[in-house]
């Protein structure tokens, strides 16, 4: 599989391989074998050649009325292909609120291009040694948090990953945690160093997205490195029309009926009082809910292949 990875981690590997067999010190053979599970992982992965209107197509399949939406989507998906050989990476941000399908994007976008997914989450996160790895001098040291999950999920570099909620990220005592994203999303650089894997990671071929619901949060050197599209919310007549022509279908299919059929009594009050977030997210899950204790009601299952209610 030689061939199949980047000439940066081709170099290292071949260091580490050297240590493992030749060192005399058991702690760097100990760190040689961990830091070579991680590099043999990071293949350079497939670009196919990416066909206009795909990410057009797939986002409106989940996103109901939101076709400008797509439109920008697809447009930056579009110049990221276009100006590849001046610079591969590209990096998006979408924001807003819970529900309206940010995640769902990012996955049809990956299907579009035909690459593969990862979401990351880093909510919560308050280390910036997180987005560069630590020294492998410290006790429990590892590697930066894309070469660690997509080493994890045996993902590739062509990978498209998306940074879920990183307006959740706080400072602490050990820095600040924009600050080395702001370095690792840097449009003009192919790579960035990992401290543990004491090596450069090859990042001009990655998609990476940004999810968020407060934009206020988010730094202004950190948005200004990404194209950034709004997720509106929808309309309670939007939600209402996607529940009954999408989500009661999907969740049909989930439990093998043939159709669920909502009356409109019923639709209103899931929409307008209970599910009142801004996306559709709760109302799948209270639909869900809903069914499943039809089918407890029925002592376990349901009785016809047409639910009413």
């Amino acid at each position: 599989c030689y061939d199949d990875y980047n000439d940066e981690i081709k170099s290292r590997e071949l260091e580490l391989l050297d240590m493992i067999h030749y060192s005399t010190n058991e702690d760097d053979k100990k760190y040689a074998t961990s830091a070579s599970k991680y590099l043999v992982n990071l293949f350079k992965g497939d670009s196919p050649v990416y066909k206009a209107g795909s990410v057009l197509k797939e986002i409106k399949k989940t996103h109901y009325r939101h076709e400008r939406y797509a439109e920008l989507l697809e447009d930056a998906i579009l110049s990221h292909e276009l100006s590849k050989g001046e610079n591969g990476m590209t990096v998006i941000g979408i924001y807003g609120g819970p529900g309206t399908g940010k995640t769902s994007s990012a996955e049809g976008i990956a299907k579009a291009m035909g690459r593969d997914f990862l979401k990351i989450s880093l909510g919560g996160i308050n280390d910036p040694r997180v987005f560069k790895g630590t020294s492998r001098v410290y006790v429990n040291a590892e590697p930066s948090i894309i070469v660690r999950e997509l080493a994890k999920e045996g993902k590739s570099l062509s990978t498209v990953i998306l940074f879920d909620e990183p307006d959740k990220m706080e400072q602490s005592h050990a820095g600040n945690p924009y600050d080395p994203l702001h370095e690792l999303l840097d449009p003009n650089q192919k790579y960035y160093y990992d401290e543990y894997l004491e090596c450069n990671i090859p990042k001009n071929d990655l998609v990476i997205l940004l999810a968020f619901n407060d934009i206020s949060k988010i730094p202004d050197k950190i948005l200004d490195r990404m194209k950034i599209i709004k997720c509106e919310s929808y309309s309670s007549y939007d939600k209402k029309q996607i529940v009954r022509n999408y989500i009661a279908n999907k969740i049909a299919k989930t439990y093998g009926l043939e159709s669920i059929l909502i009356s409109d009594e019923a639709l209103d009050l899931l929409v307008d009082e209970y599910s009142i977030s801004l996306g559709v997210r709760d109302c799948e899950k209270d639909l869900d809910r809903i069914v499943v204790r039809k089918a407890r009601e029925n002592g376990g299952n349901f009785t016809h292949d047409i639910l009413e209610i």
